[in-house]
């Protein structure tokens, strides 16, 4: 169970490091006149599926080429 949690504290950490990196969300603080903070995250959900997409292609393009590696040499590459 604790190592359950570690992985998802992980893919979490993980997924908040990619997203600010890759410009998939902002967040913001405003000050509010009355003392209080104001904080506002706004996520760009056509970037992430774009970016998803265009992985999930670039994927699929590198087995295709390891596969016909292989069938060419008829011996997997490491």
């Amino acid at each position: 169970m604790r190592n359950l949690l570690a992985f998802l504290a992980a893919a979490a950490i993980t997924f908040a490091i990619l997203g600010w990196y890759l410009d998939w969300y902002k967040v913001q603080s405003t000050p509010m006149p009355c003392g209080n903070t104001r904080i506002s995250i706004d996520i760009n959900g056509r970037k992430i599926r774009e970016d998803v997409r265009r992985g999930v292609q670039q994927g699929e393009e590198k087995l295709s080429v390891k596969s016909e590696a292989e069938q060419q040499t008829g011996a997997p590459r490491p």
